[in-house]
């Protein structure tokens, strides 16, 4: 049980970062900013575990590290973004390899992925499919180190 508590000067927090923005998409604070202004090590683990992006998080740090310029509106079209950043970086890896070797089944996910926009919409069948395979997934052991080339 707690019986003391940390004043507000004690919590992790940045003004005007040399970024020049702050983002978040409740991940940790050490990732609000790039580069990073925060630093974990400044404060005891207990305050906010540390941990790795997850991969919405990881969306919106991509969308702002590519735009050198962004207006308000960009802003709220990046906050509103529905796109899955995983789909981004494994579905053209997983989708031939579906088609080759898969069965009838596979094969026909396989086409409704490539169909896909990798969108979360309401409506979307490739999302509920991308969806239903990737929380079968063990993100601790399938993401814990680099894809090989061999």
């Amino acid at each position: 049980m707690w019986s003391k508590f940390h004043p507000y000067r004690d919590l992790p927090q940045v003004i005007d970062p040399p970024s020049g923005l702050l983002k978040n998409a409740n991940d940790s604070p050490w990732t609000t900013t790039f580069p990073t202004a925060i630093k974990a090590d400044n404060y005891p683990p207990y305050m906010v575990p540390w941990g790795p992006m997850n991969f919405r998080p990881q969306r919106s740090a991509r969308m702002l590290a590519e735009d050198e310029s962004i207006s308000f509106e960009e802003i709220i079209t990046y906050k509103h973004s529905r796109r899955m950043e995983l789909a981004d970086r494994i579905l053209d890896d997983l989708i031939p390899p579906a088609h080759k070797y898969g069965n009838e089944l596979a094969k026909r996910a396989a086409d409704v992925l490539a169909k896909w926009d990798r969108q979360a919409d309401a409506d979307s069948r490739g999302a509920v499919l991308f969806t239903a395979w990737a929380d079968k997934l063990d993100s601790d052991t399938a993401f814990s180190q680099p894809w090989s080339e061999s």
